[in-house]
């Protein structure tokens, strides 16, 4: 579903690589984690997967096609990949219901309810996320990017905002959510605790 191929990456045309040779390939509904500490390009190799960074040298494959390498670079909006955010990135003028449909092309309400079950934020649709907790923001956020049915999701540190205590809880409902979907998943973390519970594959960027 996901092949990355001899994927190198740098700031500056003059500096050296922040991403160097990195290949991987991963099935349908498998998980990758990332791990490293920070400045090693984690975050980098999210947004290179997603179309929205441009400089990365190498191959990428979504699905079998070609969406960056030599010649070609698919937009973001054409890759149907995922990406939810560290800071979750919700647009804080807009109720639940209406930061999920934002991920949507076009309005469904039949989908809407669906992930709004899948990711249990029933009776929070009309509220405003500066209402909602760190745990219900993400899974605005998880929402809004399930709604767009991508192939590929992609996790930016998601339990780094949330308390110690949420976090087991978290962990458990957003495996089985990447596992009843089968979506492919790439998780960037810091935390070895998080790679072992949720990942298939582990990969250390240094």
């Amino acid at each position: 579903m996901l092949k990355i191929d001899k994927l190198s990456f740098r700031y500056n045309p003059k500096g050296e690589d922040v991403i160097s040779d990195f290949s991987i390939e991963l099935d349908e509904g498998s998980i990758l984690a990332v791990l490293g500490s920070s400045g090693s390009g984690k975050s980098t190799l999210l947004r290179i997967i997603s179309g929205l960074e441009e400089r990365g040298k190498g191959d990428i494959f979504i699905a079998g096609k070609s969406v960056q390498g030599k010649d070609v670079f698919m937009p973001v909006e054409k890759r149907k990949v995922g990406f939810v955010f560290q800071d979750y990135a919700l647009f804080p003028f807009m109720t639940v219901e209406k930061n999920i449909y934002f991920g949507m092309e076009k309005k469904d309400p039949k989908r809407l309810n669906e992930v709004i079950r899948l990711t249990h934020l029933e009776g929070l649709e009309k509220r405003y996320p500066h209402q909602l907790s760190g745990g219900q923001q993400q899974r605005v956020a998880l929402a809004r990017t399930l709604a767009s049915d991508p192939k590929i999701l992609l996790m930016d540190e998601p339990f780094s905002n949330l308390d110690a205590e949420l976090v087991d809880g978290m962990r458990k409902e957003i495996k089985e959510i990447i596992r009843n979907q089968k979506i492919t998943t790439v998780i960037v973390t810091h935390n070895k605790e998080d790679a072992d519970y949720l990942a298939d594959k582990t990969v250390f960027m240094d």
